[in-house]
């Protein structure tokens, strides 16, 4: 009994010897099967690989992924699935694999190829937000700002588009989170970040103005109120700064150049409303600064265009209906429909006047 002892271990340990070389030579068959999306992208866009792994229990273990002989990269098994996202495949066709490493009693496998192509960035976009101005409202169809702005920058831009997607009637409130106009993502902010993120690369610059409808109500009808607009003032400083953070996380390069704005109400004094016009002029220089500060603060340019109408001018060097009038008075009359129809909105001479305001600004910075 003492001899046969060992003889039992051995007969043990052979058994045990069979059963490793039974399993290593009886491994699972698996089966990877791979998809893209999307297959047809813009280059920087993100394009997620998904591959499945299936055998007869679920599979472990790590994907390998291979644009033609080249590793994008790898990804570890979760219930059979192992997802990659690149966004560094070139403008072209090509030729994904994913290839599954033999692990533990789980076999090898390749998945056959799956075609990708990254387009060529040809089509670029002018990017409008805003309201009634962006709109073009005041001027006759195709003559707005946002028009001027896109016909002057498609002589030098190749293949330049123009995606408007502003508002009427727009607050700093509205823009941010809804109401007024209907966006399928729930706001203008949230439908221009998601233009931006599906385009990457491809939006040449954005264009934007609001803010004046948060204020208007405190300035109409002769009265300026004053603890309105600083309250109002604040309201467009804390969502202008949510805004403009809300594009630059859907892209944190793209030029955004945005406005200051003339002063409508600066009309009174053809009413014979003389301090109504001054403090109007007050408050909108007030606003204008704040706003200029939040622009600036985003890295984001300021057209100028309570400079272009030169709203500060009381110069009586200006003329309404043969009466002398202030420059900046002669100006608003001249080049919106207040004087005339108690319309806040600027005439076409108006929009053209805003977008040769904006067109320096976007010309220094977007040269190709």
């Amino acid at each position: 009994m003492i001899r046969s002892r060992p003889l039992a271990i051995v007969a043990a340990a052979v058994g045990v010897l069979a059963s490793t070389v039974l399993l290593a030579g009886c491994a699972q068959a698996t089966t990877t099967t791979l998809s893209a999306s999307p297959t047809t992208a813009m280059p920087g866009q993100s394009i997620s690989l998904t591959a499945r792994v299936t055998a007869a229990t679920t599979p472990t273990g790590r994907v390998t992924f291979r644009d033609g002989a080249v590793t994008i990269g790898s990804a570890g098994l979760s219930g059979g699935t192992a997802t990659l996202t690149t966004t560094t495949l070139s403008a072209g066709t090509h030729q994904i694999s994913a290839s599954y490493a033999a692990e533990g009693v789980w076999g090898a496998s390749t998945a056959a190829a799956v075609t990708v192509t990254v387009q060529t960035a040809t089509t670029r976009y002018h990017l409008a937000l805003g309201d009634s101005l962006a709109a073009g409202v005041g001027a006759p169809a195709g003559q707005g700002y946002v028009d001027d702005i896109l016909a002057h920058e498609q002589t030098r831009l190749t293949g330049l588009q123009g995606h408007n997607i502003s508002c009427s009637g727009a607050t700093t409130a509205s823009m941010l989170s809804g109401g007024g106009c209907s966006y399928t993502e729930g706001s203008q902010v949230a439908a221009a970040a998601a233009f931006l993120q599906a385009h990457p690369g491809q939006v040449a610059y954005i264009t934007i103005d609001i803010g004046a409808n948060d204020i208007t109500g405190c300035l109409a009808g002769g009265v300026i109120n004053l603890t309105c607009a600083q309250t109002q003032m604040g309201v467009v400083q804390t969502n202008l700064t949510a805004i403009l953070s809300r594009l630059r996380a859907a892209s944190a390069t793209v030029p955004i150049v945005g406005m200051t704005y003339y002063d409508p109400y600066l009309a009174y004094w053809v009413a014979g409303n003389q301090t109504a016009a001054q403090q109007s002029q007050q408050v909108a220089a007030t606003g204008n600064a704040l706003m200029a500060n939040v622009y600036a603060t985003a890295q984001a340019q300021v057209a100028d265009v309570q400079g272009t109408f030169d709203s500060a001018n009381y110069a009586l060097t200006g003329s309404y209906n043969g009466q002398a009038v202030p420059q900046n008075v002669s100006n608003i009359c001249a080049w919106t429909r207040m004087c005339s129809n108690a319309d806040i909105h600027a005439n076409a001479t108006g929009h053209q006047l805003i977008a040769a305001t904006f067109q320096p600004l976007i010309d220094a910075t977007v040269t190709s």
